[in-house]
């Protein structure tokens, strides 16, 4: 039965992009990319997405939506160029199985990667192998305890009641759940309760997460209002946070 780590990462450190960031390694590299800050580039962005893109851009009701969709095709774009040595405009994406993202024809090789968004922040995590990330902005006003027998273990739901900050650390094991499935592949499943997210080493049905390997689930939190869990296999050697800067990677 595969193995589940799941650990918690003190003081994350986010480091600024320099050329040096993109070499191969056995890394787990996240990037980090607010909205906010970059809409000011939108008309830029949107001369670097394809039309099919665009289009797909302006189907959104929501002008958010709309902005944040851009912002990360193009940044995805910008990202995979600089690890694949392409350029942005000839990375071909596409939505693969359960809707994981992808390139294709397998134009990715070994390189994998995954996105995740909530409130202003887009977040990329790119890695030679399965990976798969989730952040979440953790909503002062958001009732979650209807979500607790349906989506989390007995022992689970007694730490949430009996925790000091409750809706933190929901939001964290919710995150840790969130990665691992991204990372297998299989997406969010019926029977969430039997995926493990509590801190320590577990023991689970292959069946439940949709592979046979073991995972590390590690989190972090982006800032006092967001928490992000990012599952990986266990032979990495380390993670790598990267705040994505326009000038570096264009």
């Amino acid at each position: 039965m595969p193995a589940i780590n799941c650990n918690f990462i003190d003081n994350a450190v986010w480091s600024q992009a320099e050329a040096g960031s993109f070499v191969p390694n056995e890394n787990i590299d996240v990037w980090r990319i607010p909205v906010t800050e970059n809409l000011p580039l939108l008309p830029y962005f949107m001369t670097k997405i394809s039309g099919d893109e665009l289009d797909k851009a302006v189907s959104y009701h929501q002008e958010n939506d709309v902005n944040r969709f851009i912002i990360t095709r193009c940044m995805l774009r910008f990202l995979l160029g600089k690890y694949l040595d392409q350029a942005p405009g000839a990375i071909q994406l596409e939505t693969g199985r359960h809707k994981k993202p992808t390139m294709q024809n397998g134009a990715l090789g070994n390189w994998h990667y995954n996105i995740s968004h909530s409130g202003d922040w887009i977040l990329i995590a790119i890695a030679r192998s399965g990976v798969g990330i989730d952040v979440e902005k953790m909503e002062d006003h958001f009732d979650y305890t209807g979500m607790l027998k349906r989506c989390f273990s007995l022992p689970e739901v007694r730490h949430l009641q009996s925790g000091f900050q409750a809706r933190d650390s929901f939001y964290l094991l919710w995150t840790r759940k969130e990665a691992l499935l991204k990372a297998t592949g299989i997406g969010l499943v019926e029977h969430l309760e039997c995926i493990p997210c509590m801190d320590g080493a577990h023991m689970v049905d292959p069946g439940m997460i949709g592979s046979e390997e073991d995972w590390t689930v590690s989190s972090f939190v982006l800032d006092r209002r967001y928490v992000c869990s990012i599952a990986c296999h266990p032979h990495f050697k380390g993670l790598r946070l990267w705040d994505a800067n326009v000038g570096v990677l264009d």
